[in-house]
Order: structure tokens, then C-alpha cells, then sequence
């Protein structure tokens, strides 16, 4: 999608609703990075997340989430 349209859908405001939450977290004392172009700041965002770390992290999900994920979206390996 356009970048404009980040996170968008119908009565959405994702970047409002992550402005407030961060303004809200930072209020209750924690370190809150500001920046005044939030969309361009999480575009350039990247997370990673090594497989084998995000497969011990599914086993810990109960059985009956672990099997309905494997159901839609079949085995990570």
C-alpha cells in the first residue's frame, strides 16, 4: 500500500492511536523516544526474531493455539 495508508482500515487511525498509546506509556514513567514523523520512524522499523527462538516461543503456547496456528498456517519448519 501507499504510505499514507499504513495500517489503515475503515474508522482506524493507526498512527493517532500509536501516538496516544505512546504518550499514555510515557506518562506512566516510561522512556518514550519522541519523534515527529511517526509513520516514516516505523517504516523504517525492523524486527528479527531468529527461528529457532520464535519456535521455542510457540511452544509455549497452549496446545489447542499451537494447533489451531499449524492449521491455518501450517508447520514453521
Amino acid at each position: 500500500g501507499k504510505p499514507w495508508q499504513m495500517a489503515h482500515a475503515v474508522g482506524l487511525d493507526a498512527m493517532a492511536s500509536a501516538k496516544s498509546i505512546l504518550k499514555d506509556l510515557a506518562e506512566d514513567g516510561y522512556y518514550i523516544q519522541t519523534c515527529d514523523d511517526l509513520p516514516t520512524e516505523l517504516r523504517k522499523a525492523k524486527l528479527e526474531w531468529p527461528v529457532n527462538a520464535y519456535e521455542k516461543a510457540l511452544r509455549l503456547l497452549p496446545e489447542g493455539l499451537q494447533k489451531a496456528l499449524k492449521d491455518i498456517w501450517g508447520k514453521s519448519t
